[in-house]
């Protein structure tokens, strides 16, 4: 298997970092006052440099073996090197949510709900911006939710109207769509001009990732990359190294690993505790559950996820959210100590320009409320410097995704 090492061109005119000014104060709904930072950041002509509404006709063919080539797809490349500004202290820092899920029941079927799942029912936007007030949450990207296969322009029309609303929290979004079939092109393709569609996410049926790996499936994810969009990798933890055949691939499309690539807190809370010469109960303090429920199994080897984690991180063109790990920690057992060996991980290894805050919401919230999430993920990330984790909470995203300005 070939490395991917792409080397940075020049900055083609057009792809200039913007400087911005001092923070204004942070409320839930306003955004920064002066430009902002990064690719997408710089407004021209009422269009974001980079956007998905550039001109297109010089970007790559699908099959084009250097995407770096032309001037858009050097827009693209997640390593070009921007000023470090003074960056504000990390309760103060803004927050881009870039994993919302919403759902309306009465639009949208998911075929995944079952009945007595706390998940089904309703979660509007209203419910979420009321659990994130005080939290300086200011942009979030939706996140698409496994509709129906016949409701998934409902589910583009849904959001897309949502993402229009004057001063709304929603500022992208990442689609549902099914790469790897003869639908899928023309249906993508309706959105190649939209400067709210950033990607596509399609998490394979039964955790099978062969499919990744059909020729169909890699000329599809080659044309996310030539309309400027990217594709979620959501997979099983032991998929690890089909996500990187599938990146080695397609060396034009840029990539987002979803969930730390689904790391088990329990694989890691067993090794901690083993390592201690006690169990994992022994670790927790009084009132915190223990003895409530017989704890399960960790489901894959935490060394063998450390090692195709860093594999996949070599690939330049792969972004990781930090998001997803709180859902799979045991309700009302877990601490923020559980959680910081995935995180520090993958913040080692991805480093600080290519890791993104997410928040999973409302699948976190079987085990943690969004604040609890947010708290937590602070906690951890507390000795980073401020400018890191301005980059994690905020900058990277808005560059990533091509975020627009204040609306």
């Amino acid at each position: 298997m070939s490395q991917l090492e792409p080397k940075v061109p020049p900055q083609p005119r057009g792809c200039s970092d913007s400087q911005p000014r001092e923070l204004s104060e942070i409320g839930r709904r306003m955004f920064l006052e002066q430009t902002l930072l990064g690719l997408g950041g710089l407004a021209l002509g009422g269009k974001a440099v980079g956007s998905l509404g550039a001109d297109k006709s010089d970007q790559g063919r699908v099959d084009s073996p250097n995407p770096a080539a032309s001037p858009t797809a050097a827009c693209q490349s997640l390593t070009v090197p921007a000023a470090n500004p003074p960056a504000p202290p990390l309760e103060k820092t803004p927050i881009v949510d870039t994993h919302l899920h919403l759902w309306d029941l009465k639009k949208l079927r998911l075929p995944w709900l079952r009945e007595g799942d706390p998940l089904c029912r309703d979660h509007l936007l209203e419910e979420y911006l009321r659990e994130a007030e005080g939290l300086t949450i200011v942009q979030a990207v939706y996140m698409e939710v496994d509709v129906h296969d016949e409701d998934l322009l409902k589910e583009a029309d849904y959001v897309l109207e949502l993402c229009q609303q004057k001063g709304g929290l929603l500022v992208g979004a990442v689609l549902g769509g099914r790469p790897g079939t003869a639908q899928f092109a023309p249906y993508i393709r309706r959105f190649k001009d939209s400067p709210w569609v950033k990607g596509v996410r399609r998490i394979p049926r039964d955790g099978n990732t062969a499919v990744w790996l059909e020729k169909q499936f890699i000329r599809d994810i080659r044309l996310l990359g030539e309309l400027g969009m990217c594709f979620d990798l959501c997979m099983p933890p032991q998929r690890l190294p089909d996500a990187v055949k599938l990146v080695d691939a397609c060396p034009g499309t840029r990539f987002v690993l979803d969930h730390c690539g689904n790391a088990d807190p329990l694989a890691f809370a067993a090794g901690q505790a083993n390592r201690a010469g006690q169990s994992t109960d022994e670790k927790r303090p009084a009132g915190s559950g223990k003895g409530r429920q017989p704890r399960r199994a960790p489901v894959h080897d935490p060394e063998q996820w450390r090692r195709d984690i860093a594999e996949l991180a070599r690939r330049e063109q792969v972004v990781c959210k930090i998001s997803g790990i709180v859902a799979r920690a045991e309700k009302d057992r877990w601490q923020p100590e559980d959680l910081a060996p995935i995180v520090n991980h993958c913040l080692e290894v991805f480093g600080p320009d290519r890791v993104i805050f997410a928040s999973d919401w409302p699948v976190c919230t079987r085990t943690a409320s969004l604040r609890q999430w947010v708290l937590a993920l602070k906690e951890i990330v507390r000795g980073r410097s401020d400018v890191d984790n301005w980059k994690l909470f905020y900058q990277n995203a808005v560059r990533f995704y091509r975020l627009p300005g204040p609306r």
